[in-house]
């Protein structure tokens, strides 16, 4: 059982739209990292700059879709929240072997959470597929 006062925070009418989209980015995201993270560091890729940060924005992807699920969250904090998300991921990254932190990726990540609202924001009202146990 939820405690009264949290209950707010969390999304009540689940919509399927989301969790469906959640999958997809989080699918591209796993099925691009290590490809392209190859690609950036093996090869003379002509937009490897762009390429290396690519998983970044499914990430941040992924998360929003994921807290438009799960909770209320507004727009802005859900974007703020993504983006703090993934940067404290970026700068633990610093230490870590085989990893590299940059400025890049961080941006990638802001990109991402803001199309992503933006895609859920210009989504018409009225369009809800809700889940088999909120429709009970």
């Amino acid at each position: 059982m939820i405690v009264p006062s949290l209950k707010k925070y969390f999304n009540t009418v689940k919509d399927k739209f989301f969790i469906n989209c959640a999958s997809i980015s989080i699918l591209c995201w796993f099925l691009t990292t290590r490809p392209l993270r190859y690609l950036t560091r093996n090869t003379s890729f002509a937009f490897s700059p762009l390429v290396g940060v690519t998983p970044n924005f499914f990430a941040a992807v992924t998360v929003i879709f994921l807290l438009k699920y799960y909770t209320n969250i507004k727009p802005l904090y859900s974007i703020l929240s993504t983006i703090s998300i993934l940067a404290v991921g970026e700068f633990v990254q610093r230490d870590m072997p085989n990893h590299t932190a940059d400025w890049a990726d961080v941006l990638a990540s802001a990109f991402g959470a803001v199309v992503a609202t933006l895609f859920i924001w210009r989504r018409p009202p009225g369009k809800e597929k809700l889940d088999y146990e909120e429709v009970k």
